[in-house]
């Protein structure tokens, strides 16, 4: 198992990448397969290294989730869900829907800092 912070540069790192890519898809106009491409992996694997920073933090004690990752799950997976949809079918909208994914991102950062629910 890696350690805590190899799982956590590397989750903040991916996160960045999705974001990123996210931003030159909605936003730069180029409909590249590329950009598509890295947007679908980036997801999949901000799922892998967040589960994998949850086991080593010892989330997976026995019991149920804590509330803030089932958020945080819920948000990364509408995210997920949803910014292909947006590149795709709402072509005049792609800024507006570019600030919404990323208001959707930052809840689910805050939820991982603040752990607040």
């Amino acid at each position: 198992m890696l350690s805590y912070e190899v799982y956590k540069i590397t989750h903040i790192a991916i996160v960045f990448i999705f974001l990123t890519t996210l931003a030159a898809d909605l936003l730069g106009g180029n409909q590249s397969k590329w950009v598509k491409m890295v947007v679908g992996m980036s997801s999949f694997l901000i799922i892998v290294t967040g589960m994998g920073l949850a086991a080593v933090m010892g989330v997976f004690g026995g019991g149920e989730f804590p509330l803030w990752l089932k958020g945080k799950v819920l948000f990364w997976g509408a995210l997920a869900m949803a910014a292909p949809i947006c590149g795709k079918y709402l072509v005049k909208h792609r800024a507006a829907s570019f600030w919404g994914l990323l208001v959707l991102a930052l809840l689910a950062v805050s939820m991982a800092i603040y752990k607040f629910i």
